[in-house]
């Protein structure tokens, strides 16, 4: 009896001197072709992808470009109102929805020094001016400079702040002026 071995190609086995094909005869050339299809499909999604990223950073240039241009009235040199733009991004804000009035104040703490903080003052109430509505709550956005009106928050919500804190491992963070640690 002849010992038949596999075909280098896959198509079947050589017994003796004739090919007879085997019940997996081309799968390797399916599979491929199938790996082949998903690869191209990523590679679409990948480019649509960027695509819409592209257009989410021309989008941000653009209203960076635009609040650059009514600030440079506002500060000494013209050049100055980029870099006045990075310093209010990085600045702490306090967001206190007011559904009563259908308001979400956003209370920017102040910069370094008063003329910077006077040029982001005439930049909040410029965009506050444009009435913006955030989505999905119908919130009108009022930037404000300084501390927020904080209500008095009572001794049951200062507890379940506590346990938050506790439970997710949390910094310490302020409510309503009072600074939650976790306990050590």
């Amino acid at each position: 009896m002849e010992r038949s071995r596999p075909d280098a190609s896959g198509k079947g086995k050589i017994s003796g001197g004739g090919l007879t094909p085997t019940p997996y005869a081309g799968i390797g050339r399916g599979i491929a072709a199938v790996h082949q299809q998903i690869i191209a499909s990523f590679q679409a999604l990948a480019t649509q992808r960027k695509y819409f990223l592209d257009r989410i950073n021309v989008m941000a240039y653009r209203a960076e470009t635009a609040m650059t241009n009514s600030l440079r009235d506002h500060v000494a040199h013209a050049n100055e109102a980029r870099c006045l733009l990075r310093a209010i991004y990085a600045t702490e804000a306090d967001l206190l929805a007011d559904e009563t009035a259908g308001t979400l104040p956003a209370c920017l703490h102040h910069l370094e020094n008063e003329a910077s903080t006077a040029a982001m003052r005439k930049l909040c109430d410029e965009l506050t001016s444009t009435q913006t509505v955030c989505a999905r709550s119908n919130l009108r956005l009022v930037l404000k400079l300084g501390a927020p009106k904080i209500r008095e928050i009572t001794r049951t919500e200062v507890k379940a702040a506590y346990r938050f804190v506790k439970f997710c491992r949390l910094k310490p963070f302020r409510l309503g002026g009072v600074t939650l640690r976790t306990p050590a």
